[in-house]
């Protein structure tokens, strides 16, 4: 097996699902053609029984075969191609963790270095209530609290930073922090003009 092959196998396996394009973008962007690298090593790793195409998505959704925490028709696979799609926005950043757990109750969708900050994402693509999306910022509260952020190896020696949380959604949430800074998005897009008019 070919190197880029073994990457692309594990970036399905990491992302746990994503499209043709997410695969076009990572690994053959800089190439003449893209789009006919990515089909054609994907057809490859199909037919050698390394991954598997969701049933009824267009474009293709591609699966690592080995994968059995995530069901072939589940709902769940937009959730992860959002997280895909947030990567590439991003600009594929080096530190990029999906669905980390930091302790019992604190597992943010991401977390992520970007422009040498640290972040945690949460990517809402489905409308939840006030009630559930405060309880999930109350969680970030306690964890700050906890202090156990400030252990972590990726911490400054000077200055201990707890990450800003980002809230991607389509809805804007009314919501109470103390400690914790949230900011609400509908895209990264979004947050780069922001980022750039701060400037």
């Amino acid at each position: 097996m070919i190197h880029r092959d073994k990457q692309i196998i594990k970036a399905v396996e990491k992302f746990r699902c994503l499209e043709r394009y997410h695969i076009e973008r990572m690994f053959f962007n800089h190439c003449q053609r893209p789009q006919n690298n990515a089909n054609i090593s994907l057809k490859r790793l199909r037919d050698r029984g390394y991954l598997v195409k969701a049933p009824s998505r267009m474009p293709y959704v591609y699966i690592p075969k080995s994968n059995t925490s995530i069901k072939r028709n589940s709902n769940k696979i937009d959730h992860f191609l959002a997280i895909a799609d947030t990567f590439i926005d991003l600009a594929q950043p080096k530190t990029f963790d999906i669905e980390p757990r930091f302790n019992a109750d604190v597992r943010p969708d991401i977390w992520v270095v970007f422009r040498n900050s640290p972040f945690y994402f949460e990517v809402q693509r489905t409308v939840y209530s006030q009630k559930v999306m405060q309880k999930k910022i109350d969680l970030y509260e306690e964890f700050y609290k906890s202090g156990e952020w400030q252990s972590f190896k990726w911490q400054p020696k000077n200055k201990k930073v707890f990450p800003y949380v980002i809230l991607l959604s389509d809805c804007k949430y009314d919501l109470k922090t103390k400690n914790v800074k949230v900011f609400q998005f509908k895209s990264v897009h979004d947050i780069l003009i922001t980022l750039q008019t701060a400037k």
